[in-house]
C-alpha cells in the first residue's frame, strides 16, 4: 500500500463514530502520527465498506507490528475517559 510506503499511518472508519472520536483522533495524531479519517457514515455502500475493511486490515496490522497490539485499544480507553471528564452525566 503506497500511504504506508510513504511512511502515512492512517486508519478510515465507517458507521456511527463514538462520542469521543474527537479526542481519539487527536490522541492517535499527537502521540503515534496516525490519522483517522471518517470516510463514511452509516449509509454507505457495500462496496465502499469493504473497500475501507480492506484498508484497515493491512493498516492496522502494520500500525499494530510499530506501536503494538494494543495501541487502539489504549488510544480509545483514554479518549473515553477524557471525554467522560469533560461531559459528565447529571442524574436525574
Amino acid at each position: 500500500m503506497v500511504d504506508l510506503l510513504q511512511g502515512r499511518y492512517q486508519v478510515l472508519g465507517h458507521g456511527l463514530p463514538a462520542p469521543y472520536v474527537t479526542e481519539y483522533d487527536r490522541l492517535l495524531k499527537e502521540r503515534y502520527g496516525i490519522e483517522y479519517y471518517q470516510a463514511a457514515w452509516c449509509l454507505a455502500s457495500d462496496e465502499l465498506r469493504d473497500y475501507i475493511d480492506g484498508y484497515d486490515s493491512v493498516s492496522v496490522e502494520a500500525i499494530q507490528r510499530k506501536f503494538g497490539d494494543d495501541v487502539f485499544d489504549k488510544t480509545a480507553d483514554e479518549a473515553r475517559k477524557l471525554w467522560d471528564a469533560a461531559h459528565p452525566r447529571n442524574p436525574l
